[in-house]
């Protein structure tokens, strides 16, 4: 008897069941996704933000928020000056005080190349098409210092007639390209969380003799048992 109920009812059950799954799958991915990479890169900056004294720029920063309720001026505890540069669009310029005109994918202005002491940029690479011309302008603007979130794993995101989204980058893209324009990479960590976006946070000098002891203690990232997508390629693989 319990057999044919089933029979009779698989065909209507089961279809509704795997809709459930897909639907609470997705509900826990969309609160988990990005608000998970973003506490991790928050966490990452809170540690090592306050070493920094001088000049740091928020490059396309827009309101400069944490997604947390605070600002990530307020993570640079000893800095001269805090400033925030954005571009044109929606999350774009704010007109506030401290903000500065930055196009990514034009020449850096002579007055701005090595103004600041620390260039911090999160979450921006991905949208421009000209990725290695705003790296590249990312690092003229430090006479020292730049901090960098990327996404590796994220979906495509996108505001209509405001920005798109190009790309995805590796720790070894950032090695290289860091490389490229004459800093070295002091400090290199992700997020490896199962249905979430995955970040790489990155802190890369042009003066490493002053700031190697300060990051001697701090373990490093060995990609041959730990890399980013670990999590999900130990699911996927039999």
């Amino acid at each position: 008897m319990l057999n044919s109920i089933l029979k009779i009812l698989s065909p209507i059950l089961l279809p509704i069941l795997y809709s459930m799954c897909r639907i609470s799958f997705k509900l826990a991915r969309n609160m988990t996704q990005s608000s998970t990479a973003r506490k991790f890169s928050n966490l990452e900056l809170r540690k090592f933000a306050p070493l920094y004294e001088g000049h740091i720029i928020n490059v396309s920063g827009y309101l400069d928020s944490d997604k947390e309720g605070n600002t990530y001026k307020s993570y640079f505890t000893k800095s001269k000056s805090y400033t925030i540069s954005n571009y044109k669009g929606e999350k774009g310029l704010t007109h506030k005080e401290n903000e500065v005109f930055i196009d990514l994918e034009s020449d850096l202005p002579e007055e701005l190349k090595g103004k600041f002491d620390v260039v911090y940029n999160h979450t921006t690479l991905e949208h421009i098409f000209k990725l290695e011309k705003a790296f590249e302008n990312l690092c003229a603007l430090s006479n020292d210092t730049v901090i960098l979130v990327v996404p590796f794993l994220q979906p495509q995101h996108w505001i209509e007639n405001s920005f798109e989204d190009y790309w995805r980058i590796s720790p070894f893209a950032l090695f290289k390209l860091f490389k490229k324009h004459n800093l070295e990479i002091l400090y290199v960590n992700f997020n490896d969380n199962f249905a979430s976006s995955t970040y790489i946070f990155a802190i890369a000098t042009k003066q490493p003799d002053k700031w190697k002891s300060k990051f001697s203690t701090i373990p490093k990232m060995n990609m041959k048992s730990h890399f980013p997508g670990h999590s999900l390629s130990n699911l996927l693989v039999d």
